[in-house]
């Protein structure tokens, strides 16, 4: 409430002549005669208003129209909420006056709070209390979450982020690459479904933005046909041209790696475009590779901490120098080959062969070899694992037109893992 007050402090003063008794006498006072407040009220963090207290000096003989005097105001330190005496004070000569008044000082503003609705991190600050973070209560509703804060004066901040609880809906069409993805919240997905193959069934996935997954699945056969592209023994001086030509069409690919190669310092970029890389050997040498199960294991451990210098990790997919089918480990170790597809097994480890072969280790090799063998093998095949070379320049200048054709005709292209179909061939020794 604002009232005017008035306060005087005076002192009575006697005119004294000698002998004269009953003479009036001058009573003189200081006189704030400036308004001022009982209580002010002011927000923390905000400057308190200035109020200009004067004060005169005035007597009813000497000084009726007053002397101006200089006022002596004592400021308190507000410096947090709380109720704080202003003092005032004037004097003339022997004489003085002092007043005070209320200046409160209140907390009306709730701390801040800071939600992300993507992570539902959160954050509080508050002027008086400083960080309140860790008062914050997070309320779980269902489909909604409330975050809430109160600061020490009271005041309280509210935050609500609804939660989407409904998946994606992905619809499929007559061809494998025929399907569509829409989620209520993130609107058109269809180019973030993950392809995977495995056992014959592919499997399509995608997650929105807020977690929620959704995933359906069929059988490849009667619907289409897919397709893992494998490259052996590089990578190699025509590795770099194949990444590029495997980019402009979209596709995935696998490559089986010699760690001798010359040029390992590809494999970062196979894996930052999301190949897959596995293992073949480190030497490719039969003599060695053959000699003995624990030489064999000699040579896939050395191929593996190539890779794993490389790109940070090792691979569980392995490819045997020539196949699990082939004979001339019979030189070397008689029934090697049935010892190693059950020991790899065993350690956790997935061999794949190939049902497709480019026959690109011929001599008599050419790229229009290489497609024919190519297209006609994979026609044979619902799930098709094809074996070429990126050691091999007309094999790698095949590629394009590969996939020109195969994306043509509705064909998925996609990188091997663990869990991909894995045509295992018929072991001869």
């Amino acid at each position: 409430m604002r009232i005017g007050v008035k306060i005087v402090a005076a002192v009575l003063f006697v005119a004294v002549c000698a002998g004269a008794a009953g003479i009036a006498t001058d009573d003189p006072m200081i006189e704030f005669n400036q308004d001022t407040y009982e209580e002010i009220v002011v927000e923390y963090g905000e400057p308190a208003p200035v109020h200009e207290i004067s004060a005169v000096y005035r007597s009813r003989v000497l000084h009726r129209s007053g002397v101006p005097l200089a006022v002596k105001i004592e400021q308190p330190d507000y410096s947090a909420p709380g109720a704080y005496e202003v003092r005032y004070s004037a004097s003339y000569k022997k004489l003085a006056a002092e007043g005070s008044y209320t200046l409160r000082v209140v907390d009306t503003t709730p701390p801040e709070l800071t939600v992300d609705e993507d992570t539902l991190a959160y954050s509080s600050f508050d002027s008086v209390d400083g960080d309140l973070t860790d008062r914050v209560v997070v309320t779980d509703e269902g489909e909604r979450i409330v975050f809430s804060v109160a600061d020490s004066s009271g005041n309280q901040s509210e935050k609500t982020v609804l939660r989407d609880l409904t998946p994606p809906v992905i619809t499929l069409g007559q061809g494998l690459l025929d399907f569509t993805c829409f989620d209520e919240t993130d609107g058109d997905l269809s180019s973030e479904v993950r392809l995977h193959e495995s056992g014959g069934i592919l499997y399509y996935e995608v997650s929105d933005s807020h977690g929620n997954a959704a995933t359906a699945s069929r059988k490849v056969a009667g619907n289409g046909r897919v397709v893992y592209l494998t490259f052996d023994d590089g990578p190699g001086p025509y590795t770099a041209e194949l990444l590029d030509t495997l980019a402009q069409y979209g596709v995935k690919a696998t490559f089986f790696v010699v760690g001798r190669s010359e040029h390992l310092d590809l494999l970062p970029r196979i894996k930052a475009e999301g190949h897959s890389i596995a293992a073949h050997t480190y030497s490719h040498n039969y003599a060695k590779v053959y000699a003995s199960v624990d030489s064999y294991f000699d040579d896939l451990e050395l191929v593996q901490q190539k890779i794993e210098e490389q790109v940070g990790e090792r691979t569980v997919m392995v490819r045997f120098p020539g196949g699990s089918s082939n004979t001339v480990s019979r030189q070397y170790t008689p029934g090697i080959m049935t010892q190693l597809a059950r020991l790899l097994n065993e350690r956790g480890l997935v061999y794949f062969d190939w049902n497709v072969s480019a026959a690109d280790a011929s001599t008599q090799a050419t790229t229009a070899s290489v497609l024919g063998n190519v297209k006609n093998g994979i026609l044979k095949q619902d799930v098709a694992v094809v074996l070429q070379h990126d050691v091999k320049d007309f094999s790698v200048a095949a590629v394009e037109e590969i996939l020109r054709w195969g994306q043509a005709n509705g064909f998925v292209f996609l990188p091997l893992t663990p869990e991909s179909t894995a045509p295992h061939h018929h072991i001869a020794n």
